[in-house]
């Protein structure tokens, strides 16, 4: 019956949350105790250690823990969450990166709403026409041909791109 636990349910039940586990037999059931090979304190790795067993190169290891940032204890070893945030990245920090980006976005797009940014297409239209008219004033203006020449060279080097 779907909903219900037998008997054998409610064994294994038992049985797990001490640390046995129930195997099939001939027509009966046999407890074994459940061991593990993983201690009870934190694994600390070598980077040797942990990229045999991550399947990765000692080489791109080193290079991601680096990369990441991750910094050896005193003790000259790695912890497991370090070996795996440098292997396949911190969802912590994607997500802090997202938001960051998410409000830039939004701040720029109120700031574009208030009418507070400038259209770089009309700035420049602006800048070459007032450029212009600097050109005309000053081709007119009756200075001394060495002091127009200086101006308008000025005028060409100024760094609006």
């Amino acid at each position: 019956m779907a909903g219900r636990c037998s008997n054998l349910c409610l064994l294994n039940s038992f049985f797990s949350l001490s640390n046995w586990q129930l195997w099939p037999g001939n027509g009966s059931f046999t407890a074994l105790k459940a061991e593990s090979n993983v201690p009870d304190q934190k694994l600390r790795w070598t980077v040797r250690r942990a990229a045999s067993e991550f399947s990765v190169g000692y080489h791109v290891l080193s290079r991601k823990l680096q990369e990441a940032g991750e910094i050896a204890g005193p003790d000259g070893l790695y912890g497991t969450d370090q070996v795996v945030t440098a292997l396949y990245g911190s969802l912590h920090r994607a997500r802090v990166h997202k938001l960051r980006a998410d409000g830039e976005r939004s701040e720029m797009l109120a700031r574009q709403l208030k009418g507070e940014l400038i259209d770089r297409k009309e700035l420049m239209t602006a800048f070459s026409q007032i450029a212009a008219g600097m050109v005309g004033a000053v081709e007119n203006s009756g200075l001394p041909r060495e002091a127009r020449e200086r101006f308008l060279q000025e005028l060409a080097e100024w760094p609006v791109r």
